[in-house]
C-alpha cells in the first residue's frame, strides 16, 4: 500500500524523539534548571535502560535550555573511549572556544592540565553557561576499562571539581546505561557520588494511556487496547512506542478508526521481530540469576544442561554451581517461562531471544550483575 506523502505517525521509533514529539519526561527541565543554578553542582547523571530515551532526553534538554547565558553543547561519546586524556581536553576545549567565540591559541603540546588551569577561567569571563551533555558514557565503562579510560574519567572529575571551587560556569550532564551505574558508582565513586542524579523511569498506566492518545481523534485506542499494550511492554518507553507505532499503521492500512484488543495481540510478534525491544522487556523482567542461566544457555546454544551451563560459566570466571543452575532452571519452567517464549504470550521462538542475547547483551553486563549477587 503506497503511504500518502502527508501521512504522519505520531508515535516515535529508531531516531531521538525531538520538540512536541518528547514525552514523558519532560518534568526533568525543572530539575535541569536548578542544577544550572546551583554553584556547588557542576554534573549532574542521568541513567536509564537501554533505548529508555536518554539521547532524546540530552536533546530535550538542549533544545529547551538554550539561550543568550546558557550555551549546550551535544557529545556523543561513543567514538572517544579511545582518546587520551589531552586529546578529550583538547577536543573540549575547541568547542568552547567556538561557541564562546574568544581568541585562545593552543600550543603544540596543549595537555589536560592547560584545560582545567587556563581555558576553564576564562569562560567567567563571557558569563555564560557552558552546559555539555554528554551522551553514551558507557564507552568508559565497557569490559575491563583501560587505565586510559580511569584517566579520562579522572579528567573530567577534576575539571568538574574545578568548576565547583572556583564558580566557573562549566556544567556536566552525563547519561549512561542503568546496568552500568553500579560499576560507576563503584569505579568512579568521588565524582558518581557528587554529583546531581536523574533516572528514566518506565511509563506507568497513566502515562502509557496519555501517550496513546496522541493518535486522537485519527485514531483511539480502545481501554483493553490500552491495558494490553501495558502488560506487553511494562510501560517501556521505547518498546511502548514501537508497538503504538506498528498498531497505528496497521489501522491506517485496515481504514480503522478503532484499535482493539485483537490488533494489538495482532501486531505484537512482528513488533518483537521488528524492533528487538521486546525481547528486552522480557529480559529485564527476569531474576538476576536468570539471567546469567540464560545468557550462557545462550552461549551453548540453547542447550538446557546444567552442568553445560556451570561448566561454560566457570570458563569466563562466573563460579555458579551445577545444583543452584539445575533450580534456576526448575524455576523457569515452573513459571512457563521458556514455553511462554515460544507461545501464547511472546510468539517468538527461543532460537530468535538465544541470538538476541548473544548480540545485546555484554560479558561485562553479567559479571556486574554476578558482582553486585555476590556482594549482597
Amino acid at each position: 500500500m503506497k503511504v500518502p506523502t502527508n501521512y504522519h505517525n505520531p508515535f516515535i521509533t529508531g531516531q531521538p524523539a525531538l520538540g512536541s514529539d518528547f514525552f514523558g519526561h519532560s518534568n526533568i527541565l525543572h530539575n535541569v534548571q536548578s542544577f544550572l543554578k546551583n554553584d556547588k553542582l557542576a554534573h549532574f547523571f542521568v541513567f536509564g535502560k537501554r533505548r529508555s530515551g536518554k539521547t532524546s532526553l540530552l536533546k530535550f534538554i538542549h533544545n529547551n535550555v538554550a539561550s543568550a547565558d546558557i550555551l549546550p553543547i551535544y557529545i556523543n561519546l561513543q567514538d572517544k573511549a579511545d582518546f587520551s586524556q589531552n586529546e578529550l581536553a583538547l577536543f573540549f576545549s575547541k568547542k568552547i572556544v567556538s561557541k564562546l567565540a574568544f581568541d585562545f591559541s593552543f600550543s603544540e603540546n596543549y595537555n589536560a592540565i592547560q584545560f582545567i588551569e587556563e581555558l576553564l577561567p576564562k569562560i567567567s569571563e563571557k558569563n555564560k553557561i557552558i552546559l555539555f551533555l554528554l551522551d553514551e558514557f558507557d564507552v568508559f565503562c565497557e569490559e575491563k576499562s583501560s587505565e586510559r579510560k580511569n584517566k579520562l574519567i579522572d579528567f573530567l572529575h577534576k575539571a568538574s571539581q574545578k568548576s565547583v571551587q572556583n564558580k566557573i560556569p562549566f556544567k556536566l550532564i552525563i547519561a549512561a546505561g542503568e546496568n552500568y551505574r553500579s560499576e560507576i558508582q563503584n569505579k568512579c565513586a568521588a565524582f558518581a557520588g557528587s554529583g546531581e542524579k536523574y533516572y528514566i523511569s518506565d511509563f506507568n498506566k497513566k502515562t502509557t494511556q496519555a501517550l496513546l492518545q496522541l493518535s486522537e481523534p485519527k485514531i483511539t485506542f480502545g481501554k483493553k487496547a490500552i491495558k494490553k499494550i501495558y502488560q506487553y511492554t511494562g510501560g517501556n518507553p521505547y518498546f511502548t512506542q514501537c508497538l503504538a507505532y506498528k498498531v497505528y499503521d496497521a489501522a491506517e492500512q485496515n481504514k480503522s478508526r478503532h484499535i482493539s484488543e485483537k490488533m494489538i495481540k495482532w501486531q505484537f510478534a512482528p513488533t518483537i521481530k521488528v524492533y528487538g525491544s521486546g525481547a528486552e522487556v522480557i529480559w529485564h523482567r527476569l531474576a538476576d540469576f536468570h539471567k546469567i542461566i540464560l545468557y550462557f544457555a545462550a552461549l551453548n546454544k540453547s542447550n538446557f544442561s546444567a552442568k553445560l551451563i556451570s561448566s561454560t560459566a566457570r570458563k569466563k570466571n562466573i563460579n555458579i554451581q551445577t545444583q543452584e543452575t539445575s533450580t534456576a532452571l526448575i524455576k523457569l519452567k515452573e513459571s512457563n517461562f521458556l514455553k511462554e517464549i515460544n507461545c501464547k504470550k511472546y510468539k517468538f521462538s527461543i532460537e530468535f531471544f538465544r541470538k538476541w542475547i548473544i548480540l545485546y547483551i555484554s560479558k561485562s553486563e553479567i559479571e556486574t550483575i554476578y558482582k553486585n549477587l555476590t556482594t549482597i
